[in-house]
């Protein structure tokens, strides 16, 4: 099984072999890594789309994008040289799984052999991994968590409906969806559970309708919301955060993380702001 940079890597051979089957607009970019990232990851939501090479070549001739055509041609081409290699990417691996579990003697096998599906976040998985979901657990029940707001998941193809369409793809005749909503929080106090819901209210609605009231667990805990003019004074009001949790509370280093929304682009500029303040960095 391929794990996303081996993939890539691959991507980029084949794409250094046949720059020649692109648009003439494309063609100064299929040896940048950008590129070879965006035809791995076009690959791969063909799949979760349930769609082959054929068909991107069929809709791209429709649409009049050659750009689409010439898409479909190197997904053939890249599945040949994974047989031949014996390896698969993941969302390939899905895609054969759900074609392995349409053949009688599979099925029942499955059948006998499995009593129930539990799926630990459903808001996560993407069309092709429910509909792997949905065959594996046609005559079993099915029991899915997820929390109705997460939507992190989108832009690796995440479906953004999953836990809104739960009964219209799980459910059965003999065999109705019961949504269980969990209203108690076991670890936000009331200030967090506030700060959260003060959140949750700007959102928009992905998963099921009406707001989530949640009772609060029965600990103190604080909020605070600092405001930095730039990136060097959010650096500065971090190291006093860490310094004052390590003089004040007694809490240990080890004990401390620091989140960032991107790690390319701000991970760096932190890291060297604890390390410049004499903080041990991991």
């Amino acid at each position: 099984l391929l794990a996303a940079p081996e993939q890539e890597f691959r991507v980029r051979e084949l794409l250094a072999g046949g720059a020649g089957r692109w648009p003439q607009g494309l063609r100064q970019a299929v040896a940048t890594r950008g590129f070879a990232a965006q035809v791995r990851l076009a690959i791969a939501r063909a799949r979760q789309l349930g769609l082959d090479p054929e068909d991107l070549t069929a809709i791209g001739e429709a649409a009049g994008r050659a750009e689409w055509v010439a898409l479909g041609g190197f997904f053939a081409e890249y599945l040949d040289v994974l047989d031949a290699e014996g390896v698969l990417d993941y969302a390939e691996l899905v895609h054969r799984v759900r074609l392995l579990v349409t053949e009688p003697g599979v099925r029942d096998l499955l059948v006998a052999e499995v009593g129930a599906v539990c799926v630990d976040d459903l808001s996560e998985l993407d069309a092709a991994q429910i509909g792997l979901l949905a065959d594996l657990s046609i005559q079993v029940p099915v029991l899915a968590t997820a929390d109705p707001d997460s939507v992190t998941g989108a832009f690796r193809g995440a479906d953004p409906q999953a836990v809104r369409n739960f009964a219209a793809t799980f459910a059965t005749p003999t065999r109705p969806a019961v949504t269980v909503r969990l209203e108690q929080s076991l670890r936000c106090g009331p200030k967090l559970v506030s700060a959260l819901a003060g959140v949750r209210s700007r959102l928009p609605q992905a998963g099921i309708a009406g707001p989530l009231e949640l009772r609060p667990a029965t600990r103190e805990d604080s909020v605070t919301l600092l405001h930095c003019a730039g990136e060097a004074d959010q650096a500065a009001a971090i190291v006093d955060e860490l310094r004052r949790a390590r003089l004040v509370e007694g809490i240990d280093f080890a004990e401390m993380a620091v989140l960032v929304r991107s790690g390319r682009r701000q991970l760096a500029g932190v890291v060297r702001a604890l390390v410049a303040a004499g903080l041990p960095v991991r």
